[in-house]
């Protein structure tokens, strides 16, 4: 049995070098595509890293890193180290944390807080002033003038009463003294701040303090975890006529002990810094859940506690992140099943004219007695040269030259295309020594050796029935595809803010949703083939009748089927997943514009900060650059019959003009905006989904009572929203009309937040940004409202797509509409080149029978052109329908962190552009079959006999 085989593979490799071109071109494609699709999660994973870390980085100090508070009464150590019980409680909550989270800790600081106290002589304003014991600030603080202070402890005589007072060292900072007028060598009598949460009625004594020493420091360092007391003075309000400079000074750990004395309880801070590197997309969802086991251990609390409470936003930028890169994940999962399949399907429809070629020689074998177990594996061992090994070759480079990330996932990806490649090439051999029988063959390879070329249509000419197998099989494709588009479409629906499941439990990558477009276009294209063949054999039919032979000869080509029907999968297949994948990039851009309008409710919003107010809309309307302003209050406000307050916001009835044509048009009903003031008829409003739900609820056409400040009005509601344009916030709301009001100059709401329309609303001009006219703008607000902000639709939405997650996706599904072109484009060329060249006999044939050059050229056309034309047009559809189904389940509110409900809107441009381009590679692939129809002559083609 050795030897059979080996004089098997023999011939295999002789064969091998008779058909290069297409061996070539199968190794080729299985190395490229095992090397790309091998190297794209390792380079994902990196990407999530890196998106990862950029996020935290990007995020507030105090956000991205983990702080511990607790108000208590911590003895001091021995005087060497007076601070050893505060370190500690410092390394008791260390120990206690989840080890994901003790992994992440760089550094820490500790901080003690002595009471607020009150400044009674020494300074120039009224100020305050906190005790810090700080010992890492010293390294981060840089002396102007005088010393550090240090623990030694004075006294002087007390005013009043004339008890002594302890005079303890401090060092502040140079604007610190500048606001409040104090020097260096002051000394400054004080007392405890009674509006301090800490101040208590036992142990408390006034104290006083020398400045020893001036600093300066930087504010911007990380160092200060955005509490920069000790760096600058801030202002209390303590009522609307009375403020105090307040600012923290440096203590000395030495007077800690002596400081104890003259207070109750003392605040603690532990400041816990963690390393965004140290953070990676694989080890997120552990962190996470360390994090919420922290939460439970040291639960939040808005109130002063004696066991220390967390403070931290990084859980909710990990997890928060991690949603949505899931969500990138996924899309990029299901956009890539793209490539791939038009990858597969180009090394199919190769195998499949390479095997129509050869075919003759494997019968042949038979014919000289050839065992099928000799043929087989002689089909195997070349499957395994042509297919698997450059599949391993393109997979280990990948994992050789993979920017970090684990090598399992692109391993699996290198071994699964290996194989499924493998099996491609050796399926249409296999599949016909396994169902036909020895003799037939034998009949048959006779047959096509005096014939000089194998058909693939039945012996009238007609193509070959389906088998039971064939249809049972594209009856199950067609079922599964329906059921998956349902499957993800639901899922979808049961949580359309951003799919993701209920309780924020992070969802793997779903395979069913990644499934589904590539079983719907291979069903599609599965359903083509077969409809296809019914006005193509009408179309035969009908020039039949004709005496002209290309329209004849080639219309009864395509309905034959010989190669029209693979063609018509791939081209199908792959125009569903790449006008898949174009309408969900357009979606994504679409809805990041969409969302930057919701939230901005205008092309620029600008709000006033607390306490203060914006020019009318009237005067906004008349800076440079507007064209249309509209003014709204945003305040608190009750109704009758709700437990809890609520947003109001009274806009302009001029919203309508300033929103009118974008995404951020509030859609007023008319009655809110046409019907003038009447005080005797009920304010027609709309309220937030959330307050028309639930127990206590109010119902359409109800009437309440509006208390905004001092004023109550009777309110009818009349619609509900779940969000409204330039009102980003969750809390429930209420929507009146300003003017409906109809209040006096003396009693009208002031205008808190200004939508102002710009001339790039209308297309008509540059972006606010891009001629300095938005700085110019906040400006000119900034002298009527200081600290107003400013907020730009295009910003907001360039900052969207600017997300790392965005941006990865956007980047994966143009890099797959690329690959999934270029393959397709392969495809088609090689299959329509592979036609040509099995044709080359009966190509002479017809040019020794007369028939032209540029008539071979007409008969290809009208063999091809019909298939690939419905093949386009069908895939298309088919792509833009599957979106249309299972967007509700691919998490794009995920991805861009919005519930905003964003229409489908589609961009025709792409879709004449792969049109244009499927058009290109077919004009191209006609010439080529046309030219290598007829490179032989009038020769027939080689049979490479078996030894």
């Amino acid at each position: 049995m050795t030897l059979p085989i080996v004089g098997a593979l023999r011939a295999w490799l002789r064969r091998l070098a008779a058909q290069r071109a297409e061996v070539l071109a199968i190794a080729v494609l299985m190395f490229v595509t095992a090397f790309v699709f091998s190297l794209a999660p390792r380079v994902a994973e990196r990407v999530a890293d890196d998106a990862l870390r950029q996020t935290i980085g990007a995020a507030p100090v105090a956000a991205r890193n983990v702080a511990f508070s607790s108000v208590d009464r911590l003895e001091a150590g021995p005087e060497s180290e007076p601070l050893a019980n505060v370190d500690a409680a410092e390394r008791a909550i260390e120990a206690a944390m989840p080890p994901g989270v003790q992994t992440l800790i760089t550094d820490r600081d500790t901080i003690v807080d002595v009471l607020r106290w009150r400044v009674e002589s020494g300074a120039s304003v009224p100020t305050l002033v906190t005790l810090r014991i700080e010992p890492g600030a010293t390294a981060h603080v840089q002396l102007t003038s005088g010393r550090e202070p240090t623990g030694s402890i004075g006294q002087i005589a007390g005013a009043g009463d004339g008890q002594p007072l302890n005079v303890y060292e401090i060092a502040v900072s140079s604007d610190a003294a500048r606001a409040s007028g104090i020097r260096l060598g002051d000394t400054l009598a004080m007392r405890p701040d009674p509006i301090d949460g800490l101040s208590a009625r036992n142990g408390q004594a006034n104290i006083a303090v020398r400045i020893v020493g001036l600093y300066d420091a930087d504010g911007r360092s990380p160092y200060w975890f955005d509490d920069v007391d000790l760096v600058r003075p801030h202002t209390v309000e303590i009522s609307s006529n009375v403020a105090y400079n307040a600012f923290a000074a440096l203590v000395s750990s030495g007077a800690y002990q002596s400081l104890l004395s003259a207070t109750a309880k003392v605040r603690y801070t532990w400041h816990v810094f963690v390393a965004a590197d140290r953070l990676t997309a694989g080890t997120a969802a552990a962190v996470v859940t360390d994090l919420r086991r922290l939460e439970t251990l040291f639960p939040p609390s808005a109130v002063p506690t004696v066991k220390p409470a967390l403070r931290t936003g990084l859980l909710r930028l990990v997890s928060d992140q991690l949603e949505r890169w899931q969500s990138t994940r996924a899309i990029l999962s299901v956009v890539a099943v793209g490539p791939l399949a038009a990858a597969l399907g180009a090394i199919a429809l190769i195998s499949l004219f390479s095997h129509r070629r050869r075919r003759s020689s494997e019968l042949v074998w038979l014919a000289r007695g050839a065992s099928r177990p000799t043929v087989a594996s002689g089909i195997f061992a070349e499957a395994v040269m042509v297919a698997l090994l450059p599949a391993a070759l393109g997979s280990g480079l990948a994992i050789a030259l993979g920017p970090g990330g684990p090598s399992d996932a692109s391993l699996a990806v290198g071994i699964a295309i290996g194989l499924a490649g493998t099996g491609l090439v050796a399926l249409p051999a296999v599949r016909e020594l396994a169902s036909s029988r020895a003799g037939n063959l034998v009949a048959v390879g006779a047959a096509e050796r005096v014939a000089g070329h194998a058909s693939a249509a039945g012996s009238d000419g007609s193509p070959a029935s389906p088998g039971r197998r064939r249809l049972v099989f594209e009856g199950l494709v067609a079922i599964l595809a329906v059921a998956a588009a349902v499957i993800v479409r639901e899922r979808g629906l049961r949580t359309p803010s951003n799919a993701i499941p209920a309780g924020n439990a992070l969802a793997g990558i779903d395979p069913i949703a990644i499934a589904a477009p590539a079983l719907a276009g291979l069903a599609g294209g599965l359903l083509a083939i077969r409809l296809l063949a019914v006005p193509l054999r009408a179309l035969a039919a009908a020039t039949g009748a004709r005496r002209d032979l290309v329209p004849i000869l080639g219309t009864t080509r395509a309905a034959r089927g010989a190669s029209g029907p693979q063609i018509l999968l791939v081209i199908l297949l792959t125009g569903a997943i790449g006008s898949f994948a174009v309408v969900t990039f357009g979606q994504i851009e679409h809805a990041a514009d969409a969302i930057a309008w919701q939230t901005t409710g205008a092309s620029v919003h600008a709000r006033a900060t607390a306490n203060s107010a914006l020019p009318s809309a009237d005067v906004a309307a008349t800076y440079a650059g507007v064209e249309a302003a509209a003014g709204a209050y945003r305040g608190l406000a009750t109704i009758s019959g709700v437990g809890r307050p609520l947003t109001v916001f009274a806009v302009d009835r001029s919203i309508t003009t300033v929103a009118d044509g974008t995404p951020a048009d509030p859609a007023l009903p008319t009655r809110m905006t046409d019907l003038p003031p009447d005080p005797a008829r009920p304010l027609a409003v709309i309220i937030s989904t959330g307050l028309g739900q639930g127990p206590g609820a109010i119902k359409l056409g109800e009437t309440r009572t509006l208390s905004v400040g001092g004023l109550h009005r009777q309110i009818e509601v009349i619609a509900t929203r779940l969000a409204f344009p330039g009102l980003p916030d969750a809390d429930p709301f209420v929507i009146v009309v300003r003017d409906q009001l109809g209040l006096d100059q003396a009693h009208a709401l002031t205008t808190t937040d200004l939508f102002l329309r710009t001339a790039s609303t209308l297309g008509a001009g540059p972006t606010p940004t891009s001629d300095g006219s938005l700085g110019r703008l906040q400006a000119v607000l900034a002298a009527a409202s200081p600290g107003v902000m400013l907020t730009s639709a295009d910003d907001l939405a360039d900052s969207l797509r600017a997300d790392p997650a965005v941006a990865s996706a956007r980047l994966g599904i143009a890099v797959a509409c690329v690959l999934a072109a270029v393959y397709v484009a392969l495809a088609v060329l090689l299959s329509l080149a592979l036609t040509g060249a099995a044709r080359v006999t009966e190509t002479a044939y017809l040019r020794a029978l007369g028939v032209s050059r540029r008539q071979i050229v007409a008969l290809v056309v009208v063999e091809h052109v019909p298939t690939i034309i419905l093949a386009v047009a069908a895939g298309v559809g088919l792509g833009l329908a599957v979106f249309g189904l299972v967007e509700p389940g691919l998490g794009l509110g995920a991805l861009l962190g919005s519930a905003v409900d964003v229409p489908l809107r589609i961009d025709p441009l792409p879709f004449a552009a792969l049109i244009a381009a499927v058009a290109i590679v077919a004009a191209v692939g006609i010439q080529l079959a046309a030219l290598l129809s007829e490179r032989s002559g009038a020769s027939a083609p080689r049979v490479v006999a078996a030894d």
